[in-house]
């Protein structure tokens, strides 16, 4: 499987950055079927749907290739479907590592934001943030 990493590696440290890259590599590798291989459809398969037609069909549904995945995941010690802040998140770990954190009072949290987004390690962020998540006022 040919895997392409996208991110902000300057987001997290190369520790995290690097387990976090292997488990999900890890975990889409885990995700065959016949030979080491993922197969889908090798052979026409029909089932009969709900209004009792015979339709053509996947054999490999996403319930199989998620299982797969989050199986593999959570031999990595991920937890499986998290609920965070009323969202279900389907796998999740907690990692830390050394890092150097700040505290800026409430009143300058906001200009505090916007100068930090013209740095190197700012604009790095604003390439990775899909425009429909993040929002600066």
């Amino acid at each position: 499987m040919r895997i392409t990493h996208v991110g902000a590696p300057n987001l997290f440290g190369k520790a995290v950055h690097d387990r976090v890259a292997a488990d999900i590599e890890t975990a889409l590798n885990s995700v065959v079927t016949i030979d080491g291989q993922f197969t889908v459809n090798d052979t026409r398969w029909y089932a009969l749907n709900d209004r009792r037609k015979v339709k053509p069909c996947v054999m490999n549904s996403a319930a199989f290739i998620s299982d797969k995945f989050l199986d593999a995941l959570e031999l990595k010690h991920w937890e499986r479907e998290k609920d965070i802040l009323d969202q279900r998140i389907d796998a999740f770990i907690e990692l830390s590592e050394p890092a150097t954190t700040y505290i800026v009072p409430e009143s300058s949290f906001l200009d505090s934001f916007r100068q930090y987004l013209t740095t190197n390690e700012g604009q790095a962020y604003l390439r990775v943030c899909p425009k429909s998540s993040c929002w600066i006022a």
